[in-house]
């Protein structure tokens, strides 16, 4: 578990900006925060006061969702060490749109 501050989310600019809008995001089960879209914005952030959890998750109940980059801010626990994923570790996607599939996320 870490304690995250804020999420930065890097939307896509090529199109389908909007899609963003009203995304929302969650520290484990606790709600930070809803992305408001402003046309021309390219980087959002959600604050979560420090929530602790051991999951970050981004999500979109309307539409797809495209995001290019999502950096998590925060502090691990004192219980556990903070853990970076890279590349070749496992990714989640909830849904396959376009020819996407989880291994390419």
């Amino acid at each position: 578990n870490s304690a995250v501050s804020k999420v930065v989310i890097h939307n896509r600019v090529d199109c389908c900006s909007e899609r963003i809008d009203g995304a929302k995001v969650y520290v484990g089960d606790v709600f930070c925060g809803q992305v408001v879209y402003e046309a021309g914005k390219v980087i959002y952030e959600v604050e979560c006061g420090d929530a602790v959890g051991e999951s970050v998750k981004v999500v979109q109940n309307d539409q797809y969702l495209t995001l290019c980059e999502v950096q998590v801010i925060g502090v691990p626990s004192d219980d556990t060490p903070l853990v970076i994923i890279v590349l070749g570790f496992f990714t989640l996607q909830s849904k396959e749109g376009r020819p996407g599939t989880p291994s390419k996320a």
